[in-house]
C-alpha cells in the first residue's frame, strides 16, 4: 500500500488495489489472532510470515510480469460484437420459449422456488438480457439498424 501512495497514479494500479484488499482482509484477523489461545506455539508467527509472503507475491507478480501473450492482443470488432449479441439473444429466446411451453405442474413453485428443468431453463433465458444489453450499447454508439432490430426482438 505504501508503494501505491508514493506516486500520483499508482493508486489505480494492481499492487495498490490488491494490497488494499489484502490489508482489509488481513488486519482484522491479525488483531484478533494475537490473543487467541487456540493457536499452537509459534502459530501466530507462522501465520504472519505467510501473510508477508503473500503480500510479497502480490508485488512480485506485478513487478516481474512477462509481456502479454500475442494471442491475447486481439483487435476489437464491432461486427463480431453484434454477431455475439444476436447469438445470445436467439439462444436466450429459445430457452424462454421452451420455459413458457412447460406444463403448469412443472411451473408450480416447490417450497418457495422452482426446481429441476424450469430452473435450468430460467438460467439460460437470462442470456437474452446480455444480448439485448450488447445490442443496445452498439446501437447507442453506431446507430446500426441491425442492432435496433436485435433490441426490438429482445424487447418483444
Amino acid at each position: 500500500m505504501a508503494w501505491g501512495l508514493m506516486g500520483r497514479h499508482r493508486v489505480y494500479q494492481y499492487p495498490f488495489l490488491a494490497g488494499s484488499v489484502f490489508v482489509g482482509w488481513l488486519l482484522p484477523q491479525a488483531v484478533s489472532l494475537v490473543d487467541d489461545n487456540s493457536l499452537p506455539d509459534g502459530g501466530y508467527a507462522l501465520t504472519m510470515m505467510m501473510a508477508i509472503l503473500c503480500a510479497t507475491a502480490l508485488y512480485a507478480g506485478h513487478h516481474f510480469r512477462p509481456k502479454p501473450m500475442r494471442a491475447l492482443a486481439w483487435q476489437f470488432s464491432q461486427h463480431r460484437l453484434l454477431t455475439a449479441a444476436l447469438i445470445l439473444s436467439v439462444f436466450g429466446s429459445i430457452f424462454n420459449y421452451w420455459l413458457r411451453g412447460l406444463p403448469e405442474e412443472l411451473l408450480r413453485p416447490i417450497s418457495g422456488g422452482w426446481t429441476g428443468l424450469p430452473t435450468i431453463l430460467a438460467f439460460f433465458t437470462g442470456v437474452q438480457i446480455y444480448g439485448f444489453a450488447i445490442a443496445a450499447l452498439h446501437y447507442a454508439k453506431t446507430r446500426s439498424p441491425f442492432a435496433l432490430v436485435i433490441c426490438v426482438y429482445d424487447l418483444a
